[in-house]
């Protein structure tokens, strides 16, 4: 069981490092932000791939679980709904903490 734990430890690494490259991602890396949502969507237990979520968007996915890749373009959204309110001036708050 030890080698599970090692391999869920540099799963968890390497998604932390991909959430800070998406944070600061732009048109050339959004790739990256698409790679970051398969792999915690895995995490929750979907079988999507990035060739899977890639094939989908180009309307060549055949043979595809739809509802999992529905799951990462849900994933990939939030990334997108939420980078829009943090740099826009009018954009919901970070927190409703008020002190």
């Amino acid at each position: 069981m030890m080698h599970v734990g090692v391999m869920g430890m540099a799963v968890s690494q390497r998604l932390v490092r991909m959430r800070r490259w998406c944070h600061r991602s732009t048109g050339s890396s959004m790739p990256l932000c698409s790679k970051e949502a398969v792999v915690s969507s895995q995490i929750e237990g979907t079988q999507a791939t990035l060739i899977d979520l890639l094939e989908y968007e180009a309307e060549q996915a055949i043979g595809v679980v739809v509802d999992d890749v529905h799951e990462v373009c849900n994933y990939l959204d939030a990334i997108k709904y939420t980078r829009g309110q943090i740099k826009s001036a009018r954009g919901l708050p970070l927190s409703k903490n008020s002190s």
